[in-house]
């Protein structure tokens, strides 16, 4: 579960960057959602849950980076349900990690 975790933050460290690129090309966006396939994840970040010290440290950062965005953006993070067998974003990016860690 921790590798879903460190997916999003990454996903959240990533966006002010991807963010600076977009708005050469088009108007910023007002609403984000990054989307996730733990089950756990909006209360773990939303409600602040967490058993493990490691798991709380992340969701801790990922709070951090989430509130360091600008206000007038509003990024939600989400369990992505039942999209997640019929997403092509969704299964690119799980064959991919599946690819760099060695499993077919």
């Amino acid at each position: 579960m921790c590798a879903e975790f460190l997916a999003v933050k990454y996903a959240v460290e990533t966006l002010p960057m991807i963010l600076m690129e977009y708005t050469k090309f088009a108007s910023s966006p007002t609403s984000i959602i990054i989307l996730s396939d733990s089950q756990v994840i909006e209360d773990f970040i939303y409600a602040g849950a967490g058993k493990k010290a490691y798991m709380r440290e992340v969701i801790t950062e990922i709070i951090g980076l989430l509130e360091s965005l600008p206000d007038d953006l509003n990024v939600k993070i989400r369990y992505i349900g039942d999209q997640k067998n019929q997403n092509i974003f969704h299964k690119a990016s799980h064959n991919s990690a599946r690819k760099i860690i060695g499993k077919k």
